[in-house]
């Protein structure tokens, strides 16, 4: 398992693609992967249109990630489709600044086991990110805008998905779009019958009749969708899929948008799929057509088996449902908890669409059809859950603050309240202040203090120092890039196990060489032993071994030397 290196002032000719002469181009080192390599971008712009073709397998993926969230640029040339295409399964991109294209940013076509994570993609002419005729993705994390102005595209696109493993299983989700923000994807020349948020597209292959529906369960969670063209999210001819905990606010705002479906959320001639937890805020002053929720079916097709349960629905008038149900399908229903025709009191839609601590969203979600345990800002949903993208909860929220810093080294406090802090990009300072408060860097190397209370303290990628103040905090990381080695380690200042402080690595996946999801094992200070997911904590040292060959592929400083037990990870 090799890592190349790409950087801006590498060179192809005489590089190797080691740290020390890294290649000039992305492209460059595409030639050189084998299952379980990675490569790491540097900071940068590249003009590019990057082809990922070679594949891992499970539990070694091919990973090309930005070194720095948001900071190596792929700018595609003036002929160029697309900006990065994804032909190789088992493969992860993650990280990086897109954008450029013709058509989409980022494509994945005729692949199976793909993430797309954590990338921004805008201004191209087609989609910001699709996935055509494949299996088993996940598009989580990405913020796509400005896209879909050159026809029929949307800022996130799953069409025709393809059983192409040959796996019969039905079990869990196949297609997940979580945790992504989509808006100002609006349509400028051809059709406008799109410039939708998010589009899960014809899954059942109409377009298409020589190839078998696609049957299988996707998920489509905890996503923002706001001032797209089209509809927020779009689900056409599209079976079992599962779309909760949305929150979908004034989109549709193309004046030359074809047709008179026009919902925030829109199911159309789709049938057995879960709608639950989704606020859909509407503005029929753009269009009379507008719709909060769009149940349509047309050409003697009704829509069937759907659910619509805990869903918010709202167009400026109390008590207007604001539902176009035609084709005879069976609409919402006040009894299946779904508040119809009720302002759902964002705190202000412009730039922050948590719930107030009076909205009647809050608390009002169900957890009958899966339980949503983060919401889009990776807090924990607790106790009663909220409907929406975004968790507030019930507890007194006066002076509670939701704040992204964008993509600059950002300053950011909280004071009083159970504060949200987001730095994205950038070397951020984040302060909580006081209340339980939840503090993530993004990229770049933090500084992050959660001050007093119950705090969640992310880093994200980079090197960063991390605080938690007074209170039992829960210092989280999701992978093993989200903590460097050596110099680049993560720093936790001030652990406490008396204080009920935790490390929390179950976003982590401790094996590399097993498929799915393992558990990592605390070994205290043995040395390691060729086994996967050890984690090892000595002379203040906190290491993990994902891989089996007794070398440490991440750890994190506890500056602190405090003493450190098995009760104090959440694994």
């Amino acid at each position: 398992m090799t890592t190349y290196y790409v950087s801006v002032s590498g060179n192809n000719q005489s590089g190797n693609g080691s740290k020390a002469a890294p290649y000039r181009t992305i492209s460059k080192a595409m030639w050189k992967l084998e299952a379980g390599d990675s490569v790491e971008v540097g900071a940068g712009t590249y003009h590019e249109s990057v082809r990922i073709s070679a594949s891992g397998k499970p539990g070694a993926y091919v990973t090309v990630r930005s070194a720095k969230e948001g900071a190596a640029k792929i700018v595609a040339p003036d002929n160029a489709d697309h900006a990065v295409h994804v032909q190789g399964d088992y493969v992860k991109l993650d990280g990086f600044n897109v954008s450029g294209a013709n058509r989409a940013g980022i494509t994945a076509n005729l692949t199976h086991h793909v993430v797309i994570s954590n990338n921004i993609s805008h201004d191209n002419g087609g989609h910001g990110v699709s996935a055509s005729r494949s299996d088993f993705v996940t598009i989580s994390g990405n913020t796509t805008f400005k896209n879909a102005a050159a026809g029929p595209f949307s800022g996130i696109s799953v069409f025709h998905p393809e059983n192409l493993t040959g796996n019969p299983s039905k079990v869990g989700f196949r297609i997940i779009v979580r945790d992504n923000i989509s808006y100002n994807n609006v349509t400028k020349t051809g059709p406008h019958s799109d410039g939708n948020g998010i589009i899960m597209d014809d899954f059942r292959n109409t377009q298409d009749p020589n190839r078998p529906a696609y049957l299988f369960r996707s998920l489509v969670e905890n996503n923002l969708v706001f001032g797209n063209g089209g509809k927020g999210i779009q689900v056409d001819w599209t079976d079992y899929a599962t779309i909760r905990n949305n929150t979908a606010y004034h989109n549709n705002v193309d004046p030359k948008s074809t047709g008179n479906w026009h919902g925030e959320l829109s199911n159309m001639n789709s049938s057995h799929n879960v709608w639950v937890n989704n606020i859909a805020v509407t503005n029929p002053g753009i269009n009379p057509n507008n719709r909060a929720i769009d149940n349509t079916s047309f050409t003697g097709y009704r829509n069937s088996d759907n659910v619509w349960k805990g869903n918010l629905t709202f167009n400026g008038t109390d008590g207007h449902a604001s539902i176009r149900n035609t084709g005879g399908n069976t609409t919402l229903k006040v009894k299946d908890g779904n508040l119809l025709g009720v302002d759902p009191m964002l705190v202000n839609p412009k730039q922050n669409f948590r719930l107030q601590a009076d909205s009647p969203a809050v608390d009002s979600g169900t957890r009958d059809h899966g339980n949503v345990a983060r919401d889009l800002n990776g807090k924990l949903r607790v106790g009663d859950i909220d409907i929406g993208a975004l968790e507030t909860g019930r507890s007194d929220l006066s002076d509670h603050n939701y704040i992204i810093g964008g993509n600059g080294a950002n300053a950011l406090g909280g004071g009083a309240g159970d504060d949200t802090l987001m730095g994205l990009g950038g070397n951020d300072t984040l302060r909580g202040g006081t209340g339980n408060d939840s503090v993530a860097g993004g990229g770049g190397n933090d500084s992050l203090d959660g001050g007093s209370g119950r705090d969640i303290i992310d880093g994200g990628a980079g090197r960063d120092v991390l605080i938690g103040g007074t209170g039992g905090d829960r210092f989280l990381f999701h992978a093993v890039s989200d903590t460097g080695k050596g110099a680049q380690a993560d720093v936790i200042r001030d652990f406490s196990h008396g204080a009920g402080d935790r490390i929390d690595l179950r976003g982590m996946d401790a094996n590399s060489r097993a498929y799915a999801d393992q558990a990592f094992h605390f070994i205290g200070d043995t040395p390691f032993s060729k086994t996967p997911g050890e984690l090892r904590y000595h002379n203040g040292t906190l290491a993990g071994d994902v891989n089996g060959d007794r070398i440490a592929d991440f750890q994190i400083d506890i500056a602190n030397n405090a003493h450190l037990v098995a009760g104090d990870f959440l694994l």
